[in-house]
């Protein structure tokens, strides 16, 4: 917690624009940064655990102070923009023009203050000022701006640059007259950028507009704002336009460090409520757990041991003719069986916390479950086809579980010769229906099961997922209604998702989203 304070007060010391946080409802200026103290003309000890209006007097009853207050009590962030101040200092009255963002600082889900981030723009609004100046007088005042500055036509025709353009760009002011100034501007922001200003231009409106910007000698982006305001003659129809470019890429890194900043403050100022809300559910999913793993330990083991079974019954009743193959075969299963209760035992411990991952390959997944349901496949003449399946970093018990809880469930759900068709294909995040994770390029592994067998109503497909849910009576089709589940917590457990899709009597799709990479 103090490193993060740390952190915070340091973000806002060393802020390219004025910052200042004030605590209750009078006010109280807590911090404030130099560039603040400069903007307002105080020193620190002139404002510091003073109420605003008694540090500022001139500001009392101006809606600076009224939007403040309305944030404290409503928690509702306001901007205000080119808003005039007036200054007093020492016997003098200045007004200066600001842009300002006012949002809500937040403790332990309580709005206990107001944070603002103030920049003065004085230099930019008196520059709009100049819409009555005539043509030569205005490229004298444009070209004597400290801002990169532009003149064009009432059809958007650029007529002017100032030199710092050519300074900052590198093209000459004939080459960015002539179209080149869409080199400039970032490629992917360049569409935008037209849109927005021949949508300023169809309604005859102020454009204000920020993208990144191309650094000419060293080729890198920053982000400036471009302000554009149309020039009107007596009749109000619109002559020209008059633009600046002001770099504000120190300020807008900053406010996405601040944003983040201010986010984590809050997050860890909450995290002791969060804590005993979270127990609470890890305590009811640790229950859930216990459920699970009864099934698991029970339902895994029961093909292997059928298989002995089955062998030993070959044995007694066909005679030791095949006694080689037979005993190869309850090697074999009693092999596995053990492997299963080592398996379970560690998925037992993993239930708790994070899967332990290696670098499985899906296909051999595929092919020990195939052999564990050698015999239901026989018996039920099933069919299972399945495409090249990928490789990635999961847990070899819990994809094993997976695979024979979607096959088995295709199985019990058939009614004559059930088929069973697995396919996979690389998909992006963005892709996934009802995607919530924070990364949608994130690379994934579409899984899809598809079977014939009865299907179910589609209002049903994120029910089933529930622990211990059936659609049908236990008479009717065995089961305990926990494996899909298990799938679920599986899936859960690797980042990925998964759903259902199903048309009653026509079968169903089970589609699995596993992360890749």
């Amino acid at each position: 917690m103090e490193d993060s304070e740390a952190k915070f007060r340091n973000l806002i010391r060393q802020a390219p624009v004025g910052i200042v946080i004030f605590k209750g409802e009078d006010l109280v200026i807590e911090v404030a940064n130099d560039i603040y103290l400069g903007i307002v003309g105080r020193t620190r000890k002139e404002i510091i655990n003073k109420k605003y209006t008694e540090a500022m007097p001139d500001l009392e009853g101006s809606a600076v102070v009224e939007k403040l207050l309305t944030v404290y009590r409503t928690g509702t962030s306001h901007r205000f923009t080119e808003i005039p101040v007036m200054f007093s200092r020492k016997g003098k009255k200045v007004i200066k023009y600001f842009n300002s963002v006012y949002q809500p600082l937040v403790e332990n889900k309580t709005i206990t203050g107001v944070i603002a981030v103030v920049n003065e723009v004085t230099e930019q609004y008196l520059a709009k000022q100049v819409k009555e100046k005539k043509d030569e007088q205005l490229k004298t005042i444009l070209e004597t701006m400290p801002h990169i500055t532009y003149h064009t036509d009432a059809c958007g025709n650029v007529k002017y640059y100032n030199q710092r353009y050519a300074e900052y760009t590198g093209q000459s002011i004939e080459e960015a007259k002539e179209g080149a100034w869409k080199d400039a501007i970032h490629p992917d922001m360049l569409e935008d950028v037209q849109k927005c200003w021949e949508n300023a231009m169809e309604k005859g409106e102020e454009y204000i507009n920020s993208f990144l910007l191309k650094r000419g000698y060293d080729n890198t982006y920053r982000w400036h704002i471009a302000r554009t305001v149309p020039l009107r003659d007596e009749t109000g129809t619109i002559t020209e336009w008059v633009g600046t470019l002001t770099d504000i890429h120190e300020q807008k890194i900053f406010a996405q460090k601040l944003e983040a900043m201010v986010y984590e403050r809050t997050q860890e100022l909450n995290f002791a409520n969060l804590v005993l809300e979270r127990k609470n559910m890890e305590l009811e999913q640790t229950n859930k757990e216990m459920e699970s793993f009864s099934y698991i330990a029970s339902h895994d083991l029961q093909e292997p041991l059928r298989k002995i079974r089955t062998f030993i019954n070959m044995i007694v009743e066909k005679g030791t003719g095949n006694l080689d193959l037979y005993l190869s075969k309850i090697d074999s299963s009693a092999e596995r069986m053990s492997q299963l209760i080592n398996a379970v035992l560690i998925y037992s411990r993993l239930s708790s916390g994070p899967a332990y991952n290696e670098h499985v390959d899906l296909n051999a997944v595929l092919k020990q479950v195939l052999i564990d349901f050698e015999l239901v496949i026989e018996e039920k003449n099933v069919t299972i086809k399945s495409g090249q399946l990928p490789s990635l970093n999961a847990n070899p018990l819990q994809m094993s579980q997976l695979f024979s809880n979607l096959i088995g469930n295709s199985i019990k759900y058939c009614k004559n010769k059930p088929q069973i068709i697995i396919t996979a294909k690389e998909i992006l995040g963005y892709e996934i229906p009802g995607y919530n994770g924070s990364n949608t390029g994130q690379k994934y592994a579409e899984l899809r099961f598809s079977d014939n067998g009865i299907g179910f109503e589609e209002q049903h497909s994120g029910q089933i997922f529930k622990l211990f849910q059936r659609l049908h009576g236990k008479t009717e089709y065995s089961g305990t209604g926990i494996g899909l589940s298990i799938c679920k917590k599986i899936v859960d457990q690797h980042n990925g998702f998964i759903m259902a899709e199903s048309v009653p009597g026509e079968g169903a799709t089970f589609v699995v989203y596993l992360p890749l990479g």
